[in-house]
């Protein structure tokens, strides 16, 4: 049975611009890319598992690289700034104990997303400070994710004591499914039984080998999802008992079965002995030849070892496999997963050199292209000299294995090109101290990949859809409702519902390669209806402006202020206790993507009218005029007043600003009057005024002095008239001597009368009249000035 899985399709988070990325002229670039998913494996810390790092490299641009743990709000985001053409490196080690996929069979937290503005490469290490147990994971991008994964494992080396073979998983979308069906007894699992998890986005799982026998490893072992999700495999701590003792860590990321292949070149390393080989078919009846003879057949989840005594194997199989090579220096073993030759491949591979131990790179090139390479830019350091044909490829092939420890210092970041695509990997260690071992080159087939806009869209909006480049290749373009189009990009003008469904790109190329074909799912949703809204405007400040809606209670919705500023959207009622202005509020009701039109509506909020320059007054019983001043609110003017006698419970006036009010045998010294105003609106003002009220007497009434002694003791010297007249009454008096002039006179509540004449000389002692007037009435009768 065919389980290969070429048409998977992979459903993408929702991007909501267009990514415009300059489309490079090869689709099998670099193993380089802008987004890595990756989970860490577990490491023995008896034998030593720090420091942990992830190394990263640039090419002619430089890149803002970010580095999460999207599921782990613990991990501090980290962001690196990377020069072109340069390296750096992120010491992981604060963080172990959540950077290491650790305990087994439990859904964890601990995967890692990086992104990078530009290409970059990227790789995990594990880089102890004991010189022992080292490895490198080199990261493959997109060409890790996939949705079907056989994991190869070796079977020649037992595990320590103390450490264990798995594979780890990371979930790159939330709710995924993933069925695992281990080939051996893993921790919490039974051999050969399938069971399932769920994770979410960047939360992990370990399958950890119960036994650390070679036998026991998990070769075979099937990873299957309904969503993308990426895997590593390790192998902790394998004693290399057949090399000279060592024991060492190994491991790498494994890519899906969508982009396994059918032809593979190992070039052996620097053991102390042959270097091992293992082929894992993931189809019934595999034919595999090694060198161009057939050396056996294989069931999908079994796997054939060779034994690599030559400097190389070509290795053939009939259907896709996954080819698992290790090798090493010395005693000291590592592993690497080869990237099939055929249709994959690099012009350009950025790397770099972790520590000044001996460091070999390993390149694989068609025939004729052997001569084309350049390091750091420069030819003739890479010659075509360095190469051999690889046997069994009909001089199609040739490799070279280049001791590289002179040509880059440790730290830095290097990169090979080449106009044709090869493929390059590295070993990199000592004879006791450990090994890394890896390839960088790009794992891919010619596959086909879409970006859009929205996957996502709202009625009437525009739907684009880009391809990578594929040189030569042609762009068959199928969709909903008999849709069909050519080319590598494609546009929808103001898309509609009914054009929701699978989009699907296919084609070929001139030559033998196939493309892989991708698949889109695009929704778009019909735009909801305008809403009405209300309001209880105009209001008076201090109280509630509120607006109402009719929205569909299936929609979502949020209102907004005329600058657009969220109102919030979990209230029917709209309510602001808001101070004097106009409002402007604008509702849009959405499905939880698309926004209908907005609905519109003002209210105004009043100031409330001010009374001012009202009292206290001091007054007299009788008439009082009494002006109220307003100041009234732009667009509501005062349109009642109402006056009322607090102090007598008495009402007063109704309807105007100034009144007279008679203060008769008032009871009380004090009267309180009230103002009240209202505008239109209904928003009010109130203030209170206190009149003092002065009792008073008739000029009938006052009994006039008739005898003065002005003789400065203070007593008697003035003509007083009494206050409870004087202060309420305006007067005028007048004092004649007995021939009928006038010697002096005052008016109102002026100069008092004190025996002198206008001129302030002392009048004779004597008999005098006065005459006082007020009101229109006249009083009159004598008075003796006496000084002695």
């Amino acid at each position: 049975m065919d389980i290969g899985y070429g048409n998977t399709k992979i459903k993408r988070m929702k991007i909501k611009l267009l990514l415009l990325f300059t489309l490079l002229v090869n689709v099998a670039n670099a193993q380089l890319d802008t987004s890595f998913w990756f989970v860490a494996p577990e490491v023995a810390q008896q034998h030593g598992d720090r420091p942990v790092v992830f190394r990263f490299a640039t090419l002619a641009n430089p890149a803002t690289v970010t580095v999460l743990q999207p599921a782990n709000p613990l991990f501090p985001a980290q962001t690196l700034n990377i020069p072109a053409n340069s390296a750096q490196t992120l010491d992981l080690t604060t963080w172990i104990d959540m950077v290491e996929n650790k305990p087994a069979n439990t859904v964890l937290d601990f995967g890692f997303h990086i992104t990078s503005t530009a290409q970059i490469s990227a790789y995990y290490e594990v880089t102890p400070t004991c010189n022992c147990n080292p490895d490198i994971f080199s990261l493959k991008g997109k060409n890790s994710i996939g949705s079907t994964f056989f994991t190869p494992f070796q079977n020649f080396l037992n595990n320590a004591s103390y450490a264990r073979s798995a594979f780890n998983v990371v979930a790159t979308e939330d709710n995924t499914t993933i069925t695992i069906t281990p080939s051996q007894n893993i921790i919490g699992h039974a051999a050969g039984i399938p069971f399932t998890i769920t994770l979410n986005t960047g939360q992990t799982f370990c399958a950890e080998a119960s036994s650390t026998s070679a036998g026991q490893h998990l070769s075979g072992s099937i990873v299957s999802s309904d969503k993308p999700v990426a895997v590593t495999l390790s192998d902790d701590t394998a004693e290399g008992t057949p090399y000279g003792g060592c024991a060492d860590l190994m491991g790498d990321q494994l890519i899906p079965t969508d982009i396994i292949g059918k032809e593979h070149i190992a070039i052996k390393g620097y053991l102390n002995g042959p270097d091992k080989v293992y082929v894992l078919a993931t189809q019934n009846t595999t034919s595999v030849s090694i060198d161009g003879t057939t050396v056996g057949t294989i069931n999908a989840g079994q796997t054939y070892v060779h034994t690599l005594s030559n400097p190389t194997a070509y290795i053939e199989s009939d259907k896709p496999c996954y080819v698992l090579h290790q090798s090493g220096f010395g005693c000291e073993v590592g592993e690497a997963i080869l990237p099939p030759i055929v249709c994959t491949g690099s012009n350009i591979v950025a790397f770099t050199r972790s520590t000044n131990e001996f460091f070999a790179i390993n390149l694989l090139v068609p025939a004729g292209d052997e001569g084309n390479f350049t390091f750091n830019g420069a030819p003739g350091i890479i010659n075509a000299a360095s190469f051999n044909f690889v046997p069994g490829t009909a001089n199609a092939w040739m490799y070279a294995q280049i001791d590289a420890s002179a040509l880059i210092a440790q730290g830095q970041a290097a990169r090979i090109e080449n106009p044709n695509k090869f493929h390059m990997g590295l070993i990199h260690g000592g004879a006791n101290s450990g090994c890394r071992f890896g390839y960088f080159s790009d794992f891919a087939s010619f596959r086909y990949t879409i970006d859009v806009n929205d996957e996502s869209l709202c009625e009437g909006e525009d739907l684009q859809l880009v391809s990578n480049n594929v040189p030569g290749a042609i762009y068959d373009w199928t969709g909903p409702n008999g849709f069909s189009a050519t080319g590598d990009t494609i546009t929808i003008g103001s898309i509609l519902p009914g054009q929701s469904g699978e989009y699907i790109l296919s084609g070929t190329t001139p030559g033998e390669c196939s493309i892989v074909s991708d698949t889109i799912l695009i929704d778009v949703t019909a735009i909801p209806e305008i809403p009405v809204i209300q309001n209880n405007g105009p209001v008076c400040e201090g109280d509630s402006l509120y607006f109402t809606q009719n929205v569909d209670p299936a929609l979502t919705f949020e209102w907004f202020d005329e600058s657009g500023n969220s109102l919030g959207n979990s209230d029917t009622i709209l309510q602001l206790n808001a101070a004097a202005g106009t409002y402007t509020v604008q509702l849009i009701q959405t499905d939880g993507e698309c926004a209908g039109p907005p609905s519109q509506i003002s209210a105004t909020v009043y100031e409330h009218p001010v009374l001012t320059d009202i009292g206290p007054y001091t007054a007299c019983e009788g008439p009082i005029d009494i002006q109220a001043i307003v100041e009234e609110t732009i667009g509501d003017p005062v349109n009642q007043f109402i006056w009322t006698d607090l102090t007598n419970n008495v009402f007063v006036s109704n309807g105007s600003a100034a009144i007279t009010y008679l203060l008769e045998d008032a009871p009380y010294p004090v009267i309180a009057l009230e103002t009240f105003i209202s505008t239109v609106t209904g928003c009010t003002d109130r203030d209170t005024t206190l009149v003092l009220v002065t009792p008073s007497i008739t000029l009938d009434e006052v009994e006039m002095p008739n005898v003065i002694t002005c003789n400065s003791d203070d007593v008697n010297d003035l003509y007083l008239i009494d206050t409870l007249f004087s202060v309420c009454h305006p007067y005028e008096l007048l004092i004649m001597n007995r021939w009928g002039n006038v010697v002096f006179e005052t008016s109102g509540n002026g100069d008092h009368f004190g025996g002198r004449d206008r001129g302030g000389d002392d009048l004779l002692p004597g008999v005098y009249l006065y005459l006082i007037t007020s009101e229109g009435k006249s009083k009159h009768g004598s008075l003796t000035i006496v000084r002695d």
